[in-house]
């Protein structure tokens, strides 16, 4: 997914929702999301922790999200190996919703 694509990325973390337009967030947005990796199986499912839009300048969107052991790419599941959901999710966390650091980490 080439940042040139990219025109916005809207993040949501629990009942915090945040858009990022400008060029260095977006670009940290991608590359949080490389940090994901899956293997094919059945994955436990449930509903996406923190889930990530991105807004293509062509008008699509491609919507990548996961929870504690699933990655969700545009309503499909794959099971997440090597606690990539996890720093998926710490690493938004950090990054974006830093405020919400203070009442406890959303994966432990």
């Amino acid at each position: 997914m080439g940042r040139d694509n990219i025109a916005s990325v809207q993040l949501m973390q629990g009942n915090e929702t945040i858009t990022l337009t400008d060029d260095e967030d977006i670009e940290q947005a991608v590359n949080v999301v490389k940090v994901l990796s899956f293997r094919f199986g059945e994955a436990s499912g449930g509903p996406a922790d923190t889930t990530c839009t991105f807004n293509l300048r062509d008008g699509s969107k491609i919507e990548i999200g996961a929870n504690n052991d699933t990655i969700f790419k545009n309503s499909k599941q794959y099971v997440g190996v090597n606690d990539s959901c996890r720093l998926f999710g710490n690493l938004m966390q950090a990054i974006f919703f830093p405020e919400t650091l203070q009442d406890e980490k959303l994966y432990n």
